[in-house]
């Protein structure tokens, strides 16, 4: 319920390591001329070279014919080389930016940490490395920019920067490049691979093998402040602009409404800084068209008149949408009443005329009495859902609530649970705390939440 993966996005971008990514739109100019920014959710699966494994297996299956006559040794040799460069090391790509002569920005992991190397004319290239290391299998929110300010005296300060989950978690100096040739290749997820006019040369393909959610990439630097609202809104939004755009009409109550004011009041800010947007949730087929201002304009006026000048992403290889439902939202869909349906498991018996709770026989009490501190800790963090807060809401949850803490505080004392298998009043009512504690956003329910913490 409270795990880092539940805090990623609904919907993401599901790469496989081995040939997927997707290919963004050239540009005739070079469009980071007075900095950029980058921001993603990302769930990395594995830092592992599962294309080194892919070729080691296929050299072993040439040698094995080779020797068996069907083959020649250097065919083997062949056939892994052309599958990846020889001598060169798996570092897979969050993102590349790059000229036709291999001028541009990559961000790329070297085993667990983030690189952004920069590359100007005549083959000059420098890199910069973070000293966070990122964790496998876990999801992040990760934004990168680099500043660059002219100072008085006409000397450049460029910077970069880089956020974890929002947080400005490391700032170091770092030239920016000057690059005057037009953008060739924007890639997401892998480099560009081989094939592509012969830009990587002696380079192989490096994928990710990872998730990705939302990609935002900017063409100036957005701040701090604006990326840890980025970072607090969270994967499942999909930006809107344009007249009408983000106007909460349905919104529930003022605390629903409230984020969705917010939210717009975030794509306004950002529009202007906008060069690229690719949501998970807009992938179609092989395309995955662009969601910013300017490719939501030129899709409305050109898709009929210039189809030439739609700016989609194309998928290479396969790339798949993977949804996952938060905790928090499936306890809400699971059944009427929300998270507030597991409070029978608290209860070993009820009347039948009043449903009112009643001591049951002593092993069922004694197993409901021991799941009654989870529970309230399970519905402290699924009413941070606004479905569950307003279902609690609805069914007189605190009244309910009240109810069922004074019939286990009774079933504890009468049983002496406590001494019999560590499962105390103090356990519960601090679970119950937790609980009081927990709301923020519902004012009514914060209310009737406070007068049930102090009849505590």
């Amino acid at each position: 319920m409270g795990g880092k993966e539940s805090r990623g996005p609904a919907s993401t971008l599901e790469f496989d390591g081995e040939s997927s990514g997707l290919l963004g739109p050239g540009e005739s100019r070079w469009p980071f001329t007075n900095g950029y920014a980058f921001a993603t959710w990302i769930y990395i699966e594995s830092f592992a070279d599962t294309l080194n494994t892919a070729t080691a297996d296929v050299e072993i299956a040439a040698a094995t014919a080779a020797t068996s006559g069907k083959s020649s040794a250097m065919s083997a040799a062949a056939a892994a080389s052309a599958l990846a460069g020889e001598g060169t090391t798996h570092m897979p790509r969050l993102f590349s930016f790059l000229s036709a002569d291999n001028q541009g920005i990559e961000a790329y992991f070297h085993a667990q940490f983030l690189v952004v190397e920069c590359g100007s004319g005549k083959g000059k290239k420098a890199s910069l490395h973070f000293t966070h290391a990122f964790k496998p299998q876990h999801c992040y929110f990760i934004g990168l920019e680099h500043t660059c300010k002219q100072s008085l005296l006409g000397k450049a300060e460029s910077e970069l920067r880089l956020y974890i989950d929002g947080s400005l978690y490391e700032s170091r100096p770092f030239d920016f490049p000057r690059i005057s040739k037009p953008l060739a290749f924007c890639c997401f997820g892998t480099n560009p691979p081989p094939t592509m006019a012969g830009l990587q040369r002696r380079q192989r393909q490096c994928p990710l093998f990872a998730e990705m959610g939302p990609i935002y990439i900017f063409k100036e630097i957005i701040g701090p402040e604006r990326m840890a609202r980025l970072a607090s809104r969270g994967g499942d939004v999909l930006p809107s602009f344009g007249n009408g755009a983000g106007l909460p009409w349905l919104a529930s109550n003022d605390h629903v409404r409230s984020l969705a004011e917010e939210s717009a009041f975030l794509d306004t800010e950002l529009g202007g800084s906008f060069h690229l947007l690719y949501h998970p949730k807009l992938l179609s087929g092989h395309f995955c068209p662009d969601a910013s201002p300017s490719g939501a304009a030129v899709e409305a006026t050109c898709l009929l008149l210039m189809p030439e000048h739609r700016r989609p992403a194309e998928v290479l290889g396969q790339v798949h949408v993977a949804t996952q439902m938060c905790p928090t939202e499936a306890l809400w869909a699971l059944a009427y009443g929300g998270s507030m349906s597991l409070l029978p498991l608290a209860v070993s018996n009820v009347q039948e005329d009043s449903l009112e709770p009643l001591q049951g026989s002593f092993p069922l009490s004694s197993a409901t009495a021991t799941l009654s501190a989870s529970i309230f800790r399970i519905i402290s963090m699924a009413i941070q859902y606004p479905g569950n807060n307003e279902e609690l809401l609805l069914h007189k949850g605190p009244e309910v609530l009240s109810r069922i803490l004074d019939y286990l505080l009774q079933t504890l004392s009468s049983l002496d649970l406590g001494k019999q298998n560590g499962v105390g009043d103090e356990e519960l009512v601090a679970a119950i705390v937790s609980l009081c504690q927990s709301q923020k956003n519902n004012y009514a329910l914060k209310v009737q939440f406070l007068v049930l913490y102090y009849w505590i």
